[in-house]
């Protein structure tokens, strides 16, 4: 519940107020040093995987060569790149190479991809009815890798569209709107599918039971964050 105002720029009557506080006050995201939180910016692939790592909590890699040909093993993102790297879909090109493009805008669907698998429910994604899509004006906008997971998504309520009618699959997302997600995440309950990270990463909560809905206590809880406080970190939370 939103009491005071935390930010200068996050009113009390701004529509993501309580989610940005709430994500604040559970250390996914901190304010700048000016007091504001930027709520319109956007976030880089990079900076949203790291969130993503450290909101679930897992450990991260030593990297010697980087999966990403435009990631170097020296860069401060790689091991939340390398530890992450089953949430973002890889679309290698025409060569082979597979890029991450860590400095691009994360869009909507990359989000909503990554919280889907993060959540284990790829098993939901097969064969899912999408005519729930059909809602949208621009639902050709989504990529049809990421529809069957888009579509898990609205059904968990996850995602929903705008005012206008559209998803905005390919929108940057906001500050405000990561948090949003973020928070909505954790109140869905974990599905039955195993997120496979790689051999020796695998995420740090053993609660597998998909019965906890919308409404239940946060699944996330309990989960052990990473306690070293390093440049990523402080540039996603704004220092």
């Amino acid at each position: 519940l939103v009491v005071q105002q935390r930010f200068t720029d996050v009113s009390l009557e701004y529509w993501a107020a309580e989610n940005v506080n709430r994500a604040v006050a559970k250390g996914w995201f901190e304010g700048y040093p000016d007091g504001t939180f930027r709520p319109d910016a956007s976030i880089t692939r990079a900076e949203a995987m790291t969130v993503f790592v450290n909101f679930l909590g897992l450990q991260l890699k030593n990297v010697d060569e980087s999966t990403y040909y435009d990631v170097k093993s020296t860069d401060w993102y790689s091991p939340y790149i390398e530890s992450g790297k089953a949430l973002f879909p890889q679309m290698p090109m025409y060569n082979g190479e597979i890029p991450f493009r860590p400095e691009m805008p994360v869009t909507r669907e990359d989000t909503v991809y990554a919280l889907v698998t993060a959540l284990r429910y790829t098993d939901d994604t097969v064969n899912a009815d999408q005519s729930v899509l059909n809602m949208f004006s621009d639902k050709n906008s989504i990529s049809e890798l990421i529809k069957p997971y888009m579509t898990v998504a609205v059904k968990k309520e996850l995602v929903a569209g705008y005012p206008d009618g559209t998803i905005g699959a390919q929108d940057p997302l906001t500050r405000a709107e990561f948090a949003t997600l973020l928070y909505r995440a954790s109140f869905v309950g974990f599905g039955n599918s195993e997120l496979r990270l790689d051999d020796s990463n695998t995420v740090q909560n053993n609660n597998t039971d998909s019965s906890a809905g919308l409404n239940s206590a946060p699944v996330f809880e309990s989960i052990d964050y990473p306690a070293s406080v390093t440049t990523s970190t402080a540039r996603i939370k704004g220092k």
